[in-house]
């Protein structure tokens, strides 16, 4: 069966996607639309950008810029990552963002696999781009340091101004034309998946992606002309470059921009510069709902939080939204579908509320999208509230993934043109989606699939428990479910014990859902950049703990 899109049908234009953005005699906005949240007076209008992106675009193709050469932003937010990341595409290169908290052995493998001919890195993180560069094998000329002030700049490196062309120079210069077949195949950026399970990979998304996500994000979500964003999370992500960036320019929004995320400085700016809208990933959220330092200060401007990323627990949202008065919407995306594929809109929480038949619901499917829902045994689901990987299909779905050799390009769709996630969910008769779980992380147990994120929940429930990951560990080659849990501080001087958590299951989940790989109390859980559970490392551990009591039993 296939389950379509509520929302009407968008015309997506064929073209680049800097047309798209700044059409032939539209007049750029004067007003500021980027704004340094640290520092005010740091700001861009539209036509500042314009003229800025004309000036880079056309100062990379003067410095031997060709078609599919890469470009790599490593830097914190500020107000020319927009530039940079339009001016990229401008010049015909392929933009690829690394998260600035990305680790020395992460910025080398990504150098290594994109052969980057230009990258942008900020002072800040110019020894690491250094080491990675050398490591991976490139030369140091290909460095330009990316500050947001002028002069500031190492002296063995060209600041990227140095491309600059000049303003007379730029002022007649047009980036070239796609035709309607190369907007959908001209690759113009290269994003990363988040390596939850598996190595990142580069994901190809071209300029009819890019406008696609965009208007579906437009018609499909509470985003409306003339709110005022927070810029938080890294720009080097999807959803905030087309957010931030691509959106802020179509619906004239306004984005403050912070380096990153620090708790005290995101409240102070909510507060000060009446954000309306805020994305957030639920890590994020739990810190804001969690911490002592919201006291003070009030969300009362915002009208939505939108979250993204990995799950979002149920009681993070309820005590979120009765702490902050706010509507907390979960949609579901990935990186291989450039943002989002199905989300709620703010009628869809009201309702929700009201039937209480739709929390924890991600919505329904944005316009111009199909899925279909496929169970284990590869036939597709018909029924309400039956189990399924989600295929989808849509402008929004990727071209392919960066040359990886170890997925080929005919692997990434079943005949029809559907993209397979690998992602299991739920749908009722009006078309609302849950997500249950990645297929790859459902852990198989006596022949049962469990789902690692249920226990979670029920884990996190508990009281003196802070953050938990579930995964499988193999013992005498039976699957056993093993929980790593970060626990509170001790109350009253007790500390929590497994005894404690292994009672509290016990109570609250079937036979074949219970710990019986035993749990292990640590001071804190591997993440990903989108504070996601590294899952790959957590099952190492528990290979490693595996083989360990499989030692001390045969020692008995």
């Amino acid at each position: 069966m296939v389950f379509r899109s509520p929302h009407p049908a968008l015309k997506i234009p064929q073209t680049h996607i800097l047309d798209f953005l700044f059409p032939s005699g539209d007049t750029p906005w004067k007003r500021p639309i980027w704004i340094d949240a640290t520092d005010p007076a740091k700001s861009l209008t539209l036509k500042d950008s314009l003229d800025c992106i004309r000036r880079l675009g056309l100062g990379l193709q003067n410095r031997g810029v060709e078609e599919n050469d890469v470009a790599v932003l490593f830097t914190p937010n500020h107000i020319f990552v927009p530039v940079a990341y339009l001016g990229f595409i401008a010049a015909g290169a392929v933009f690829s963002g690394v998260d600035p908290e990305s680790s020395l052995t992460d910025v080398v493998e990504r150098f290594q696999l994109l052969d980057p001919k230009f990258i942008f890195v900020h002072p800040s993180l110019l020894k690491t781009a250094v080491a990675a560069v050398n490591q991976a094998g490139l030369s140091e000329d290909r460095i330009y340091v990316f500050s947001d002030s002028p002069g500031t700049a190492a002296e063995e490196f060209n600041s990227w101004r140095s491309i600059l062309a000049t303003e007379e120079e730029a002022a007649s210069w047009k980036w070239n034309p796609v035709s309607a077949h190369e907007a959908g195949s001209t690759t113009a950026v290269v994003n990363f998946t988040s390596g939850t399970t598996t190595q990142p990979k580069g994901v190809q998304l071209t300029h009819q992606n890019l406008i696609a996500s965009s208007l579906q994000l437009r018609d499909g979500t509470d985003i409306m002309f003339g709110d005022r964003l927070l810029a938080l999370l890294p720009l080097s992500q999807a959803y905030e470059q087309v957010l931030n960036v691509i959106l802020a320019i179509k619906l004239r929004l306004v984005v403050y921009i912070l380096p990153s995320f620090a708790l005290p400085t995101a409240l102070s700016t909510i507060q000060r510069y009446r954000i309306t809208k805020l994305h957030l990933s639920p890590y994020i959220l739990e810190s804001l709902t969690t911490a002592r330092e919201v006291a003070g200060h009030e969300l009362r401007s915002v009208d939505v939080i939108l979250c993204t990323g990995p799950p979002l627990k149920m009681g993070v949202q309820n005590a979120a939204e009765r702490r902050f008065g706010v509507v907390i919407l979960q949609g579901w995306g990935m990186s291989e579908i450039t943002t989002a594929g199905i989300f709620p809109c703010l009628e869809d929480d009201i309702a929700g509320r009201k039937s209480l038949g739709l929390r924890g619901s991600v919505g329904r499917l944005l316009p111009n999208t199909e899925a279909l829902l496929i169970d284990q045994n590869g036939n597709e689901v018909s029924i309400p509230g039956a189990l399924g990987e989600i295929w989808i299909r849509g402008p929004q779905v990727m071209s392919c993934y960066w040359r990886d050799e170890q997925v080929p390009e005919d692997s990434l769709a079943a005949e029809g043109g559907w993209f397979m996630t690998g992602d299991i969910a739920t749908v009722n008769r009006d078309g609302y989606f849950w997500i249950i779980d990645r297929k790859d992380e459902l852990i198989r147990v006596d022949d049962v699939l469990v789902s690692p994120a249920e226990l979670e929940m029920v884990l996190q429930e508990h009281p003196r428990v802070a953050d938990v990951a579930v995964v499988g560990m193999t013992m005498h080659e039976d699957v056993l479910l093993r929980a790593y849990i970060v626990p509170k501080p001790a109350m009253n001087g007790y500390p929590v014990t497994e005894q404690l958590i292994q009672d509290w299951m016990r109570r609250r989940v079937t036979k074949n859902k219970q710990l019986r790989g035993g749990v292990a109390f640590v001071k804190k859980l591997p993440r990903l950049s989108n504070r996601g559970v590294a899952r790959r490392v957590a099952r190492e551990w528990a290979q490693e703990d595996g083989e360990i009591l499989e030692r001390r039993v045969a020692k008995l």
